[in-house]
């Protein structure tokens, strides 16, 4: 039986603020990786997630820009199947419909997806099912909306358990017209779990489709991929990419018209005790996928997915994931500009922020006046004991990630501060020490850690600090000459600086 298996590269941060729609907590018995899927259509958001301890149910419902119910339809599976699952790139809709997509599995083990019609009501018009081999598994992963068609992306596999990408083609009265398979893998030398293909995102620039994920080897080695097709699914290119020679997964690309893209990577960058660190870099490509431009962020956490990605109308760019804090997940909004520079990171979690408090957000949609809704999980034991602990979680926020202007009301946080922000390192240059200095009175006295990186994103050097007064002092005579960032950990803040080392 074939599922897809989300790699979750990880990361960590500790904890930061945001409000949410606090009336809409339907429970829900999903497991932790599950995934919530959205849309905003004319400032209504869509939604889709599981019935509460039912995975034959899946709950369609609509929203208005307070957070109102507007409508809701339950699609019932019959009880030759075990289960439906969705993933959370599963929604597109037209002027006048909503298309998602269903992954049904049978008890004979089976998988295939499930395309859905609905019209604005949220009523089902029509389903059909892809599934032009019964002897492969099929699972979906992306679907697209253009023009007059419907294009899904996803994977097969077969007994041998090599995945292949498939592209499938529909019109927008769910009437099959092509698929086409993508299979150049390495040599596999022995049975195994599945490998090959793990597709994330699906994008159309200019008269190409790109395609983008992971791929998985025998070795359970990783690497992230970018396919270039033309309309007809036919490949152009595939290439794959390694940073330092580390497992590495694109996750989501984003075109920035009919010439370029931006691409968004996790790659790990140590294992320690078990746990796989990480970090994220992002990349600006042509249509060949040839690099222009790249960014690497310095942060390297637990648990750290970017699942989805959108770019405004000022070519801003908007990443919603999550990570693993020392306090349990928690789902993050991230605000770039054009060049990859943050605006603003905020981190934000349902409420207790206990161990056993877990938020996810999975994915992020603008609404008409500039402001973010997003969507996801959240997991509270001591709301609701038990195994049906899992909420559906809507996030509405103002377009500086907040709630009416205010960062924090009544919910405890951390936020990722940017380069210069209220902290204070000198001399720099400097040669055998530098000093930090924290000018907030709630930082004095207190203990922080802290990370120096090299510009390559290697860690150069880790230590602890006690702060006097506010002030700290590092000896940095070990390190070589060059430049470096600088990564420190408050109580309730993180500072990034950068410094050159004579």
């Amino acid at each position: 039986m074939l599922r897809l298996i989300t790699l979750i590269l990880f990361l960590a941060v500790n904890t930061l603020a945001a409000q949410n729609y606090s009336q809409i907590n339907w429970g829900s018995s999903i497991p932790l990786g599950a995934s919530q899927a959205s849309k905003v259509i004319n400032d209504t958001l869509v939604s889709l997630s599981y019935a509460d301890g039912n995975f034959r149910q899946a709950i369609f419902r609509s929203f208005n820009r307070s957070g109102n119910v507007l409508d809701s339809n339950t699609v019932e599976i019959d009880t030759s199947f075990s289960g439906v699952f969705f993933l959370k790139n599963s929604f597109t809709a037209s002027k006048n419909s909503i298309f998602g997509i269903l992954d049904y599995t049978k008890n004979n083990g089976d998988n295939y997806p499930v395309l859905y019609k609905l019209n604005k009501s949220l009523d089902t018009i029509k389903t059909i099912a892809f599934r032009p081999d019964t002897t492969l598994d099929y699972g979906s992963q992306d679907i697209l909306i253009e023009d007059s068609s419907i294009t899904i992306m996803g994977h097969q596999a077969g007994a041998d358990k090599k995945l292949k990408l498939f592209l499938a083609r529909y019109d927008t009265d769910l009437n099959f017209q092509w698929s086409k398979t993508i299979s150049d893998f390495r040599t596999i030398s022995t049975p195994g779990s599945f490998q090959g293909y793990y597709p994330y995102r699906l994008r159309r620039m200019g008269n190409s489709y790109f395609l983008t994920g992971r791929c998985l080897y025998i070795d359970h080695f990783v690497e992230s991929y970018l396919v270039k097709t033309d309309l007809a699914g036919n490949k152009i290119w595939d290439k794959r990419y390694r940073y330092i020679d580390s497992n590495t997964v694109s996750f989501e690309i984003l075109p920035l018209g009919n010439d370029s893209l931006i691409q968004v990577l996790l790659y790990r960058s140590r294992s320690r005790n078990g746990f796989g660190y990480n970090k994220m870099f992002m990349r600006i490509l042509d249509s060949n996928g040839n690099t222009i431009d790249s960014t690497f962020f310095p942060d390297e956490e637990i648990g750290y997915e970017i699942s989805n990605a959108f770019l405004d109308h000022q070519g801003n760019i908007y990443l919603a994931g999550y990570y693993l804090s020392n306090s349990g997940f928690r789902g993050l909004i991230w605000k770039l500009d054009k060049n990859m520079n943050t605006i603003w990171r905020r981190v934000y979690f349902y409420q207790n922020g206990d161990i056993e408090d877990n938020s996810w957000l999975y994915k992020i949609h603008p609404w008409s006046d500039g402001g973010l809704v997003a969507t996801g999980v959240y997991y509270d034991r001591y709301l609701n004991p038990g195994p049906k602990s899992h909420y559906l979680w809507l996030l509405s926020v103002d377009s500086a990630g907040c709630l009416g202007g205010d960062c924090g009301s009544d919910i405890g946080y951390l936020e990722w501060a940017l380069a210069d922000e209220n902290v204070s390192l000198y001399p720099n240059p400097a040669q055998e020490k530098i000093t930090l200095k924290i000018p907030q009175s709630s930082s004095e006295n207190s203990t922080a850690e802290v990370h120096i990186y090299s510009q390559n994103g290697s860690l150069a050097k880790s230590a602890s600090l006690s702060f006097n007064k506010g002030e700290a002092s590092l000896n940095i005579l070990e390190l070589n000459a060059g430049s470096y960032i600088l990564e420190m950990r408050t109580e309730n803040k993180l500072f990034v600086k950068r410094f050159v080392k004579n």
